[in-house]
């Protein structure tokens, strides 16, 4: 039934307009919806979920291996009892971004949140974190409605992103 529902929800996605198209209207999605659905901030500096990180504290944590859900969990689990509250604290915070903000299909976290998150804590409210989460999901939502518009559509089609935003509201 859930998959039916994306699939449906790729196939009434207008990219140029940016919304779906329910009966003979397009109802925009915006990143003003974003703002108000999840609370995020939609203005300050850029997040690069792509950009490449090497360095830092949390990464060293990981050394170069591809990081995904499963070896972040294990990460936090070894510092519950750290005396540095600070690493499990950043552990946490990057844990929630990757599986509710910016989850993908993979489980693998986006190594540009390395350093976002590595950085001092309290500098995590000047970034525009509705802005990277309306985009990421709004590009998955294009992938989607292209892949079903083809003539040899798949039958399974998957969205990545903050798939809370889709909610239907019954009211």
């Amino acid at each position: 039934m859930r998959r039916m529902l994306v699939k449906e929800l790729c196939f009434k996605f207008v990219e140029k307009d940016c919304g779906f198209k329910i009966g003979s209207e397009v109802v925009s999605f915006t990143l003003l919806d974003v703002c108000v659905g999840l609370g995020l901030r939609v203005c300050g500096q850029k997040v690069d979920i792509e950009k490449e990180t090497s360095d830092g504290n949390l990464r060293s944590f990981f050394g170069s291996n591809r990081v995904n859900i499963t070896m972040l969990n294990d990460e936090l689990l070894k510092h519950v009892n750290d005396s540095v509250v600070v690493d499990f604290c950043k552990l946490y915070i990057l844990l929630g971004l990757c599986e509710f903000f910016l989850p993908n299909t993979k489980g693998t976290v986006h190594n540009g949140l390395f350093s976002v998150v590595d950085n001092n804590l309290g500098d995590l409210c000047k970034y525009n974190w509705g802005g990277v989460v309306y985009q990421y999901l709004v590009r998955s939502l294009c992938e989607g409605a292209a892949s079903v518009q083809k003539v040899s559509a798949p039958s399974d089609v998957y969205i990545v992103g903050c798939t809370y935003l889709l909610q239907v509201n019954s009211i």
